[in-house]
């Protein structure tokens, strides 16, 4: 993997620097590091731009130490003069400032008692911005309400961290590195400035960057070579639209609204792992073709089951299970699978690190037969393995992939009926093929030959070409690696986001690119069938107006009914579409703008927006969708787009369409949307008659 030579600030910048984002003055503490050189002269200057805070001191807009000797230590450290990079700090041991394997799964915090009517605006930001890295990344933050309030203090060694409100400083606020000595660790949040945010800088978007901090990531910005930090480790290459770059006025590449970026989750898989943890779980867990929602939560000793209705209602159950793994194992890994061919949704769950694994199978009715698994010894909780769930041989049944890192071999768990011993097929990778296990890959599954087999294709920034790792139908897989012209290698960007679908005619499994500063989308359509799997693609590169967007969430799903995967825009700031005079014209990565007609450039009215999928790779775009109930009266959009609300994307009617349910800790209702026609959209607003768990934090 290519990699530049790293250059980011250090510490928690979040930002006295947004005031001048915001058109307000410039802090005074926002320090220009064009020469941090460690002369006596350098470090003066340092010091004098530091500003005092509750006998401490704020360097950098809010970097925190606790005196003068820590700072001039950090000062002094600052070596390397190079290109910046989502990085973590290397400690004096050789390792990473990160959290340790156990903590990383139980990451607490509570929020003292200073934010008054602001709390719950607070605890949601919080909540977003934590489940913003938790989705992607092997980590998980817990806000325990127990120690909130006047217990929430700097001798609390209860949580790993506090939240508290703050005045009279310019930071909007300031966290934390996992390997600080300081204590207590904090984040800090400016009562005065935060709450009063402009878009696209939102209470939320601060906080996703503070978190990142707290997980132990340095800014991400350049300065043509002039800034120095400490011994630093390399995750990702320079990136312009990291979550931990900001606005600031010697560094014009930034990430003004604090969004998350592909190689942000990239860098922190690397050394943190692939996600484990989702306590909302969207499954089809009665097989009657709807999609149902099951959670777990630690502490509980119940599996509740929101089962849906055609009318947007749910029959909610919640079965008390014997075995209770799924609730007294928070950190363990919970897959969602038809383990047992009877088509209906099973959980699968995986002790931290060890062999133990436990499928609980539905019965139908909201309830589940819990039985440990026998089988060779694979552990599917594995510390730094990945897992993926497909169909991976020619039974009706679900499997797991499992990816072990720079292992010379392909494993599979093939899945087998309740109460039989499953099986485990390990293939050896012929040398220079093993990119599947590389630590620095990336894998998008999908069915890229049309046999209903679950297969894998890759990407890896440097590469020239996407090797495609195909099932056989016995567990294994064969192999390709078709190489890409120099001027359609858009597959490889690390900036792009990848959406694997079904974009063309045959239908088989594609993917869509989109990166923030393209015009276009290339779509790359899979020429592949079982019987000449080449792994080659055949490469569209049209518009599709509103979707390289930063600002704007993407949700693909089938919102027609026509087969095609689709892609709905959400925009939290009310207006989808290209942004009047905003964004570069440049194609994705072409350097050629497509000349295909479908927007004049001009922000469209509502929040909510689909492209629908053409086959061909283009898209149709209907900016101003009609959201209406199924009383045909108008849905009220502010809770579909806040920013704190979350999405759970399944098919919750009984049509053949993609449906989204918006949950949110501010809502006593769950509104969903439902994919109905390239025109309108249908939607509905119910209560949970028993409880309101969906919406719980």
């Amino acid at each position: 993997m290519r990699t530049s030579p790293a250059c980011s600030a250090s510490l928690s910048v979040v930002l006295s620097l947004i005031a001048a984002a915001c058109g307000g003055p410039p802090p005074e503490a926002d320090i220009q590091l064009a020469s941090a050189a460690s002369d006596e002269s350098g470090w003066l200057e340092y010091r004098a731009a530091a500003t005092p805070f509750e006998g401490r001191l704020i360097a950098e807009g809010d970097l925190i130490f606790q005196n003068e000797d820590r700072l001039k230590e950090y000062y002094l450290n600052q070596q390397e003069e190079t290109e910046g990079a989502l990085t973590a700090h290397v400690l004096a041991n050789g390792q990473l400032g990160i959290w340790d394997v156990a903590t990383q799964h139980h990451i607490r915090y509570c929020l003292d008692d200073s934010f008054g009517s602001r709390r719950l605006e607070t605890e949601n930001a919080l909540h977003a911005a934590t489940g913003a890295w938790e989705d992607r990344v092997d980590v998980d933050f817990y806000h325990d309400k127990s120690q909130d309030g006047a217990g929430c203090n700097a001798a609390n060694p209860n949580v790993e961290f506090r939240v508290r409100g703050v005045t009279n400083v310019l930071a909007v606020a300031a966290a934390f590195f996992p390997n600080d000595p300081q204590f207590p660790k904090e984040i800090t949040i400016n009562l005065d400035s935060a709450y009063t945010l402009r878009p696209p800088i939102s209470l939320e978007g601060v906080l996703r960057h503070e978190v990142g901090h707290a997980l132990g990531f340095r800014h991400e910005f350049a300065r043509s070579g002039n800034c120095r930090e400490p011994s630093l480790q390399n995750l990702t290459s320079y990136d312009l639209w990291s979550v931990m770059g900001y606005a600031e006025g010697a560094c014009p590449d930034r990430n003004t609204g604090f969004f998350m970026s592909p190689r942000d989750f990239q860098g922190a898989i690397s050394i943190y792992g692939e996600a484990r943890r989702v306590d909302r779980m969207v499954g089809d867990f009665n097989g009657d073709g709807r999609s149902d929602v099951a959670m777990w939560r630690a502490g509980w000793h119940s599996i509740p089951v929101y089962l849906a209705q055609p009318d947007g209602s749910f029959i909610t159950t919640n079965y008390v299970s014997p075995n209770n793994r799924i609730n007294s194992d928070p950190s363990a890994v919970k897959l969602l699978g038809d383990f047992d061919g009877d088509r209906k949704t099973d959980i699968l769950v995986a002790a931290f690190n060890s062999g133990a694994t436990t499928v609980y199978y539905s019965m139908g009715d909201g309830s589940f037969t819990a039985r440990d698994v026998i089988q060779p010894d694979v552990p599917l909780g594995a510390a730094g393995a990945s897992r993926f769930v497909g169909r991976f041989n020619n039974d009706s049944r679900d499997d797991v992939l499992v990816i072990r890192p720079d292992s010379p071999v392909a494993t599979v768990w093939l899945s087998a009926a309740r109460g039989v011993p499953s099986n485990v097929v390990t293939q050896v990778l012929p040398t220079g093929q093993r990119w599947l296990n590389l630590t620095t890959a990336n894998r998008m599954l999908g069915d890229f030959d049309g046999d209903g087999l679950t297969d894998v294709a890759l990407w890896q920034e440097g590469w020239a070409s996407t090797p495609v790792y195909f099932s056989d139908g016995t567990g294994r897989f064969v192999i390709t690696n078709a190489g890409h012209a120099a001027a359609e290698n858009w597959i490889n960007d690390p900036a792009a986001t990848k959406v694997v679908g079904v974009f063309g005619s045959a239908r088989r499994a594609g993917i869509l690119l989109t990166r923030p500063d393209w015009s276009t989308a290339p779509v790359y359509d899979s020429e592949s069938v079982p019987g000449a799997r080449t792994g080659r693609f055949l490469k569209t590169n049209r518009l599709a107006p509103g979707i390289n967007r930063q600002d704007v969430v993407r949700i693909p799903g089938d919102f027609d009914g026509d087969g095609l995967t689709d892609i709905m825009m959400v925009d939290p700031f009310g207006v989808v579409g290209p942004r009047p005079n905003g964004g570069s014209s440049s194609s994705g990565g072409s350097g050629t703008s497509s000349s295909e007609s479908g927007t004049d450039g001009r922000p469209q009215p509502g929040p909510l927006g689909i492209l629908f999928s053409n086959l061909d790779g283009t898209f149709t775009s209907n900016s101003g969708v009609q959201v209406r109930d199924r009383t045909m009266t108008t849905l009220d959009f502010n809770h579909l787009t806040q920013e704190n609300s979350s999405l759970l994307v399944g098919r919750f009617d009984q049509g053949l369409t993609t449906d989204v349910m918006v949950w949110s800790s501010g809502l006593t209702t769950n509104p969903i949307i439902y994919g109905t026609s390239r025109i309108m959209v249908t939607a509905s607003n119910r209560r949970d008659p028993f409880w309101n768990l969906l919406n719980a934090r």
